[in-house]
Formats: structure tokens, sequence, C-alpha cells
């Protein structure tokens, strides 16, 4: 389990979620329970047609298929929760047949307010990669009748992720990053419309303020936000 005083030690077994210190950061960092996300606060009237760009790394991670997720078309809803997509990129663990640890699983996960459990866009795709490493990620979402989410991480363009659904989110919204049993270091993120991108959202390779950001709210130990720029 992780030890929720020394900040930024994770380890715990395959049942937990880390519960510790979140970081945004100039490089930003955090080791986070599933819902403590760090949310861009100006973007919730952004519409449907977006490109969002990312390069982020674990600085360190679980053996326990760690992952850090790209939020998109996030909208809130101060009763029920938030809707959002959430675009997963997951260490590969060796000790599962078919996985090593060069091997990146991808994931796009539908959240609606209001329901406990997310649902699975789609089927899972694999890549060669690690999480360790600084990974460039395009998401691009549009659509209203059918919502098409595509993923490129790095140099890979993955196969559509689509969604059809009464539920799915057509309304556009602001972006964000979430994580599981790993520290990640966000190190830029950049939103433009698309498919034309005639519109710059957000554009932040340098976090030295973060005003406009939610940061996760309070930790438990009382030491500040769960996601900060302080290494």
């Amino acid at each position: 389990l992780l030890n929720r005083l020394a900040g930024g030690w994770v380890g715990n077994s395959g049942d937990s979620l880390t519960m510790g210190i979140e970081k945004l950061s100039y490089a930003a960092r955090a080791s986070i329970n599933d819902q403590y996300y760090a949310i861009y606060k100006n973007g919730y009237s952004w519409p449907q047609g977006q490109q969002i760009t990312a390069v982020f790394c674990a600085e360190q991670l679980s053996p326990e298929f760690p992952y850090i997720s790209t939020l998109v078309n996030f909208q809130p809803d101060y009763y029920l929760g938030a809707s959002f997509y959430e675009v997963r990129l997951i260490q590969g663990n060796e000790t599962q047949a078919g996985q090593t640890d060069n091997r990146l699983n991808i994931e796009v996960w539908r959240w609606n307010a209001g329901v406990a459990a997310p649902t699975k866009i789609g089927a899972t795709q694999t890549m060669a990669g690690k999480l360790i490493n600084d990974n460039l990620v395009e998401i691009s979402v549009s659509g209203t009748s059918t919502v098409t989410i595509t993923v490129k991480v790095g140099t890979t363009t993955l196969p559509n992720f689509t969604d059809s659904t009464a539920n799915r989110l057509t309304g556009g919204g602001t972006v964000g990053f979430l994580t599981h049993d790993a520290v990640p270091m966000v190190k830029s993120v950049t939103v433009t419309t698309f498919p034309t991108t005639t519109t710059t959202h957000l554009n932040q390779s340098n976090f030295d303020s973060v005003t406009d950001w939610h940061l996760g709210g309070a930790r438990a130990d009382g030491g500040g936000n769960r996601w900060s720029t302080v290494s």
C-alpha cells in the first residue's frame, strides 16, 4: 500500500488504489485516487470537435497495470459528478499472458454523471511502448450521431474508438488528467478545434501558473492539493 506521508512513493496490491500526493508540474506529476483528477476550469464551453495533444510519462509506477489518463469532453454535474471520456495508457505487465514490459494498452471509457461505473468503448488496443518514457499522445474527438475518438501515440495511430449509444457525449467540454497506481509527469497540453485547427483553446507547456486548474482537492494529510507544481 501507498505510504501516504511519503510523497511520490507508490507500491500497492492489484486491488487497491493509490491515495497519496498528486501533482501538476512544470512537468506535472501525481499519484492518485481514481476520482482526484486535475481539470482545466476554463474549457467547459469548448464545443464538440477537439484535438488534444499531451506529453507525459510516469516518474514512478506500481507493477499492477498502472495507467495515466487524458480526460476529454469533461462536463461537471455539481450534483451527480461529471461526464467525460477517459483515454487510458496502461503499462503492460509481463507476468500476465501476452504482456511484456514493453507494451502499452490503450483503452477508452465513458463516464456518465450519476452512473457509478464507466462504460468501455470498443476493444483494448496494444502497441509497443513504456509508460516511463515520454509519450506524445494525440486524441481527436468529434461527431454527434456517432462520436469518433482517434488516438495516436508517438507515430502509431490506433483504430478509431466509436460511440453511437444513447449515452454518448456530444456537448464538448474541457480537458483533464487522471492516474492510477502511477506518479505521472505531464509536460505539456494543447487543445485545438478539430478537424480544422482554426482555434487554439489551450496551449500550456509551463505550469508555473495553475490558477485555471482544479487540482484534485486537498490531500488527506492536509499538505495542500493532490496536484501541484512542487516536486
